[in-house]
């Protein structure tokens, strides 16, 4: 084992190190606006497009509904 790994969460990730899933994440979160009380769950993946529902973090409701080019970098309600 080695002594010297510093977890993911220790350290911040850079835009080069972000997986494609992160990314989504990300631009879902900035849409949105907060990620207080809520969870993000991507749905489905169908090419570069992701769809990602916005769920209540204690009902898991779902608030919103979110579709992604990651291509492109665009967001959709």
């Amino acid at each position: 084992m080695n002594s010297d790994y510093v977890g993911n969460e220790e350290q911040p990730i850079t835009n080069e190190e972000q997986t494609e899933e992160q990314k989504v994440m990300e631009l879902v979160k900035n849409q949105y606006g907060t990620d207080q009380g809520v969870t993000f769950n991507i749905a489905n993946k169908e090419g570069s497009i992701y769809h990602v529902s916005v769920n209540d973090a204690e009902t898991t409701v779902v608030l919103a509904w979110y579709t992604v080019d990651i291509s492109t970098g665009t967001v959709t309600q």
